[in-house]
């Protein structure tokens, strides 16, 4: 493998982790939201 690919190798891997880690955190965010509503719906219901 030369340094070149190595390094672009890399460059896709952290772009890719970035994005799957932000991806994660939205989705976990997401489920948090909805379920500290679901009681306040229930409340208001």
């Amino acid at each position: 493998m030369s340094p070149k690919f190595k390094c672009t190798l890399l460059a896709d891997f952290s772009v890719f982790f970035t994005l799957k880690t932000c991806q994660i955190m939205t989705l976990t965010l997401g489920s948090l939201i909805t379920l500290g509503s679901l009681p306040a719906i229930e409340i208001f219901s």
